[in-house]
Order: structure tokens, then sequence, then C-alpha cells
């Protein structure tokens, strides 16, 4: 069985979160290099 105290170890909200800004940063990087290559 799975306790509260685990069950909101990792709440739905924050991986949401870093899976968003994580591809913001990929996607920044990537236009960043986009730049710097047609610059």
């Amino acid at each position: 069985t799975l306790e509260p105290s685990d069950h909101h170890r990792i709440p739905p909200v924050s991986s949401d979160y870093h899976l968003s800004s994580t591809c913001t940063i990929y996607a920044f990087q990537v236009l960043c290099a986009s730049l710097s290559l047609s610059a």
C-alpha cells in the first residue's frame, strides 16, 4: 500500500513544470545554435 507521504513526494505539477522548463531550455539552445551558424 502507498502512504500519503509517498503519494505527495513527487507532485504531478512540479514534474510537468520540470519537463516544460527542460523543453524550453533545449529549444533556446537550439535557437542560439541556429543563430550562431547563420551569423
